[in-house]
């Protein structure tokens, strides 16, 4: 006997976005800002001059691919969920798409999909949105770095269950 599983979300926050349009009001904001305070705290902190210029400059550019990064991270769990796979890693899954704290690999697994982002925010952003910035290599480096650690999907983690109930 074949079990179902349902798939009632693959991942946070894309989905929710689809299907909840008015989300992207207070989505789309907020990670600008948390982009642009991550940028602003420490170049302030590293005492970089010009920085309200360079912030105009690559804001837009890294808050664009930060959604990419988010996107491409959330396409790699949500392809992991097609694979034709035994019954027991379709029940864990499940448990990454609708409780990631259900189970350890679960777990691991959407910590994996929150590294794919991570790397992807570094890689975008050293490689491109810094890529004319008067900024030294390392400075490039160790920003794209912050904005990986500090921007990454966490919200991954965030169990859809609270959403449909039941945990």
């Amino acid at each position: 006997m074949k079990q179902k599983v349902k798939l009632y979300n693959v991942i946070f926050p894309f989905w929710l976005l689809i299907f909840l349009p008015s989300v992207w009001l207070i989505v789309l904001p907020g990670n600008l800002l948390i982009d642009f305070l991550v940028l602003f705290l420490f170049w302030r902190q590293q005492q970089v001059e010009n920085k309200k210029a360079l912030l105009m400059r690559s804001v837009w550019i890294v808050w664009i691919f930060g959604f990419l990064a988010d996107l491409l991270g959330s396409l790699f769990l949500f392809l992991l969920q097609m694979l034709p796979l035994g019954e027991g890693f379709r029940d864990i899954l499940a448990d990454v798409s609708y409780n990631p704290f259900a189970s350890f690999p679960a777990f691991l697994i959407v910590l994996l999909g929150i590294f794919v982002s991570a790397a992807l925010i570094y890689l975008l952003n050293r490689f491109f949105s810094f890529r004319k910035l008067p900024l030294s290599d390392g400075m490039k480096k160790k920003t794209a770095l912050v904005l990986a650690v500090f921007t990454a999907p966490y919200l991954f983690l965030l169990p859809t269950s609270l959403f449909y109930g039941g945990m």
